[in-house]
């Protein structure tokens, strides 16, 4: 079985796809959540660079369709649930400068209702982190050093966590931040092991 280790990478986003080029990464994921002022948006997505490898986008769209067949929503429209460069180019710069494939998912909607009790449950999460280690597994199965970087996160002088978790009467205040270090810490988990 092939081994995996998983590094974090913090800073600029240029900076953290520049240390993980240095360390010879094999993947690269850039994890963000989506986030809408029509809370009834509901779909999978994945961004890919502009300069994308054909890794990239075939991984990207494994990974939507296997969110989108587990939590029944949607996969958006535009390119099969693969987005070239981001919506409108935003997302583009955090995985442009990467010498190896690279993905920044955004899985499912932190504003809606539905996909943020989702988020909220342990369950939602251990299965995005699941779906996740599974997609690395499938497009890099010979192992190696694999990238995360947390969106929103570690970035310099920065307090920037993310769009809001959608919260029911109650329910305390969370971050899509939050979520996805917490995802991504169980894919991390989930690679390592044995």
């Amino acid at each position: 079985m092939a081994t995996y280790t998983v590094k974090f990478y913090s800073g600029s986003y240029r900076a953290r796809q520049n240390a993980a080029n240095a360390d010879r990464a094999i993947c690269f994921v850039a994890h963000h959540l989506n986030s809408d002022d029509n809370v009834t948006a509901d779909y999978a997505l994945c961004d890919v660079a502009n300069n994308a490898s054909r890794t990239s986008k075939a991984w990207a769209s494994w990974y939507v369709h296997k969110v989108a067949e587990t939590f029944g929503v949607k996969v958006w429209s535009g390119g099969d649930g693969v987005c070239v460069g981001g919506m409108g180019g935003r997302g583009n710069s955090q995985i442009f400068y990467t010498d190896m494939p690279a993905i920044l998912p955004e899985p499912l909607f932190c504003s809606n209702p539905r996909s943020a009790e989702i988020l909220r449950g342990d369950s939602g999460r251990r299965q995005l982190a699941e779906i996740l280690a599974a997609s690395i597994r499938e497009f890099f199965p010979k192992g190696g050093l694999v990238a995360f970087s947390v969106g929103h996160r570690g970035k310099p002088k920065s307090s920037d966590a993310g769009a809001p978790v959608y919260a029911k009467s109650g329910e305390p205040a969370i971050s899509e931040a939050d979520l996805t270090e917490n995802i991504l810490e169980r894919a991390a988990d989930l690679l390592a092991a044995k």
